[in-house]
């Protein structure tokens, strides 16, 4: 199975990739920015929320999107502009990803 993983570089999301490779599915992540990988079941492409790019064609043929992408919720005290950007990034990439799947074939 092909799955899409946003914020598969973070903490739980790298924990996440593993199981999926070692359960043998396919792995495509999200990331900010693009970089190879050394897994042949494994690729990392650059997606930039909210900009629909390239990164949509991903979604064809996947299996599952997992979204842990967005403003980290353990840096720093959570003043009133922390959390506007806690929110504003993981509300607005969600809405990114929801428009790139009604898109995709």
């Amino acid at each position: 199975m092909k799955y899409l993983v946003t914020g598969g570089t973070g903490l739980v999301g790298r924990a996440l990739c593993q199981a999926l490779l070692d359960d043998g599915h396919e792995v495509v992540v999200l990331t900010r920015l693009a970089r190879p990988s050394h897994s042949p079941r494994q690729r990392f492409v650059g997606w930039s929320p909210p900009v629909l790019g390239s990164w949509t064609e991903e979604l064809d043929g996947a299996d599952g999107v997992v979204h842990l992408a967005g403003e980290s919720v353990v840096a720093g005290r959570w003043t009133p502009e922390q959390k506007r950007r806690i929110v504003e990034s993981r509300v607005g990439s969600t809405e990114t990803l929801v428009r790139a799947m009604r898109q995709a074939a």
